[in-house]
């Protein structure tokens, strides 16, 4: 079935289990239950607030239109990608899974490499 056919219910599902997440995992990065992540996933939910879209989009890692149907491409262009990389302690965590050696970072690992990163800077100038 190609892309522009599958239901985003299906889509969002499928992103889910490709990055190794539980409904329950998905929902929390969202800030919603795992019963919304699941009536998503089965096309239970008709309304789907924009600010959702966006945010399933980008823990998803894939653009909105692709998760609407509109577009085949499942990769964000790397323009904008790189144009919305932000380092701040809380956003990186929100928009991104980061993991070293296999494991997801912990906030308090990131709030350290962050301030590692910004000391590292006042020390060269």
């Amino acid at each position: 079935m190609s892309d522009l056919k599958m239901s985003m219910g299906k889509k969002i599902k499928e992103l889910r289990k490709k990055r190794g997440l539980s409904q329950d995992d998905l929902a929390e990065h969202l800030g919603m239950t795992r019963a919304n992540v699941s009536n998503y996933e089965r096309d239970k939910n008709k309304y789907l607030p924009s600010s959702s879209l966006m945010k399933i989009a980008d823990v998803l890692g894939v653009s909105s239109d692709y998760l609407l149907g509109k577009s085949n491409d499942s990769k964000t262009p790397e323009k904008e990608f790189l144009q919305k990389l932000e380092l701040s302690d809380d956003e990186i965590l929100k928009k991104f899974f980061l993991t070293l050696d296999g494991k997801e970072l912990t906030k308090e690992e990131v709030r350290i490499a962050v301030a590692f990163l910004r000391t590292n800077r006042q020390m060269k100038g």
